[in-house]
C-alpha cells in the first residue's frame, strides 16, 4: 500500500483535531456498550440486567452523548462527521442500508454459530469427536455461506460499476431476508443440504449487496470527502452489528428464561434425575446458552460443581445419559429454537428495510462526473423518497449522467 497507493488527498494546513466530536462520540458510544454488555448479564433475581440501575443510566448517558454528539458536529468548522453529506440522497441512503444490513447480520449469524455448536453438531457428529473440536466444525460447517459472499461479491462489483448499485442492493438484500425466513422452517433436528443451501443463498445475498453498496456510497461525495463518507460509513456499520449483537441476545434470552426451565424439568425426569431440577432451575439463561458454546462437555462441568451427595443419589444409567452429547442440546434445543425464529423474522425485517432504501437510492451517481450535479442530489431525504417513487422506471445509465 504505501508503494502503490497514491495519496490524492487534499489537506488543509490549519485542519485541526475535532476533540468536542471525538470527545462525545467516544464516551456515548463506550457508555451505550457498556450498558448493552451488563445488560445481557443476570441481575439479582432476574436472568438479564436490564433493571440494573447502572445499566439504565449508562444506555441513557450514552444515547444522550451521542445526541449532542450530533448536535455539535453540525457546529464546529471541521467536524469528524461530516452532517451535511447526509443531504445526499445516494450516501445517506447506502449508509443506511448498510447499518441495517450488519443489525440484521451480526447478532443472528453468532446465534447460528451456537446453533450448530451447541445443538446440532453434538448430536451428528461422530461419538469419538471431542467437544473442544466441535468449534471448530462448526466454522467449517458455516463455509457455504461465505462461498455464496466470495463468488457472488466480486461479480456484482464488476456489474454494479455499470447498471449502478440500486438494482443489485435491492435483489440483494431481498435474498438475504428470504434466506432468513427459510431458517424459520427448520427444525433442530435439520438435514445439512438444506441448510447449506440455504446458508449460501444468504451468503449471495450479501455479496450481491456488500460491493455495490459501499461503491455507490464512496462515489457519491467529493474526493476530498471520501475519507470522512468512509469512516462515517464504516462506524455506522460497526454501530449496527454492535447493535445487533445486544438486540438478537435480547431476545434469545428473554426466550430462554421462560421455556428454559421446563424444557430442563422434562428433560431430567425422562433421564431419570429428577432431583436435579430444583438445580438446573437456579442455571441463568446466559450460562446456558454459553455453556452451549465454550466447546466442551457443560454436563461434566455442572456436575462437577455439585456436592458429591448428589451424585451418589443418580444411578449409573442416569449419569451416563446426562454426561452424553446428545443431552444437553436436546434438552436446550426446544427452549433455544422458539427464540432463534423470533431472531430470524426481525433479521428478515431488517433486510426487507435495507431493500427498500437500496431501491429509492437513485440512478447510478459518481460526484464530479460529466456536469454539476442536479440540485434534487443535495435536496432533502424526505423530499428524495417522493421523487423516487413517482419514477416508476428507471432510464438507462450514462457515463457521466446525474442522479434523480
Amino acid at each position: 500500500s504505501y508503494w502503490k497507493l497514491k495519496d490524492n488527498a487534499v489537506r488543509h494546513r490549519d485542519q485541526k483535531v475535532d476533540i468536542p466530536g471525538n470527545v462525545t462520540f467516544a464516551s456515548g458510544l463506550t457508555l451505550l456498550l457498556l450498558g448493552v454488555t451488563y445488560g445481557l448479564m443476570p441481575y439479582g433475581s432476574s436472568s438479564m440486567g436490564w433493571s440494573d440501575p447502572w445499566v439504565l443510566i449508562s444506555m441513557l448517558a450514552g444515547t444522550v452523548l451521542l445526541i449532542i454528539f450530533a448536535i455539535v458536529e453540525t457546529f464546529v468548522p471541521q467536524p469528524m462527521f461530516k452532517m451535511h453529506l447526509f443531504r445526499t440522497r445516494q450516501f445517506a441512503f447506502g449508509s443506511i442500508a448498510g447499518m441495517l444490513q450488519s443489525m440484521g447480520m451480526g447478532g443472528v449469524m453468532f446465534m447460528m454459530i451456537i446453533l450448530l455448536q451447541g445443538i446440532w453438531l453434538p448430536l451428528h457428529l461422530p461419538a469419538d469427536v471431542p467437544f473442544s473440536q466441535i468449534p471448530f466444525y462448526a466454522g467449517i460447517y458455516m463455509i457455504p455461506m461465505m462461498a455464496g459472499f466470495v463468488i457472488f461479491g466480486p461479480i456484482s462489483g464488476a456489474v454494479s460499476d455499470k447498471i449502478g448499485a440500486r438494482l443489485l442492493g435491492t435483489v440483494g438484500m431481498l435474498i438475504g431476508a428470504a434466506a432468513f425466513l427459510i431458517f424459520t422452517t427448520f427444525t433442530y433436528n435439520f438435514s445439512y443440504p438444506e441448510f447449506g443451501a440455504t446458508l449460501f443463498l444468504m451468503g449471495t445475498g450479501m455479496g450481491l449487496f456488500a460491493a455495490p453498496n459501499i461503491t455507490a456510497v464512496m462515489n457519491s461525495v467529493a474526493p476530498q470527502e471520501r475519507g470522512a463518507a468512509s469512516g462515517m460509513r464504516t462506524t455506522l456499520q460497526n454501530t449496527g452489528q454492535t447493535a445487533s449483537m445486544g438486540i438478537f441476545f435480547t431476545i434469545v434470552l428473554i426466550g430462554l428464561s421462560t421455556r428454559l426451565g421446563p424444557s430442563f424439568s422434562t428433560s431430567l425426569q425422562t433421564a431419570g434425575a429428577p432431583l436435579l431440577i430444583p438445580v438446573f432451575n437456579k442455571i441463568p439463561a446466559t450460562s446456558a446458552l454459553f455453556s452451549a458454546f465454550l466447546g466442551y462437555n457443560p454436563m461434566q462441568v455442572i456436575l462437577s460443581f455439585l456436592p458429591s451427595t448428589f451424585s451418589s443419589l443418580l444411578s449409573p444409567s442416569a449419569l451416563l445419559t446426562l454426561e452424553s452429547k446428545h443431552w444437553f442440546p436436546l434438552a436446550l434445543a426446544p427452549a433455544f429454537l422458539s427464540s432463534l425464529d423470533i431472531s430470524f423474522y426481525i433479521g428478515a425485517a431488517l433486510f426487507v428495510a435495507a431493500a427498500i432504501l437500496s431501491a429509492f437510492r437513485g440512478k447510478r451517481y459518481v460526484h464530479g462526473e460529466g456536469a454539476a450535479p442536479n440540485p434534487q442530489v443535495q435536496q432533502p431525504i424526505a423530499n428524495s423518497l417522493g421523487n423516487a417513487g413517482s419514477k416508476a422506471k428507471e432510464s438507462p445509465n450514462v457515463p457521466g449522467g446525474n442522479a434523480p
